[in-house]
């Protein structure tokens, strides 16, 4: 999924081997240590725009409705 979103190009470089040490390809990826996250977001399925409205809608619940105005 993170080659096919690349708008960089670095895995085309890294899989030319132009970039050494590459997470999930020439190195490996370590998931994190926590087992029970607080928030798992699917980019495979979901577009940012749908994975960042129930965030603010979230953080807005949790700050008030000032919320939006510091993430401007």
């Amino acid at each position: 999924t993170c080659a096919t979103r690349d708008p960089k190009g670095l895995y085309a470089k890294a899989l030319d081997g132009q970039i050494p040490h590459f997470t999930g390809l020439s190195s490996p990826f370590e998931p994190p240590a926590e087992e029970d996250p607080a928030l798992v977001l699917d980019t495979t399925r979901f577009t940012p725009e749908q994975l960042l409205e129930p965030l603010l809608e979230r953080f807005e619940a949790l700050q008030g409705s000032s919320g939006r105005g510091l993430l401007k």
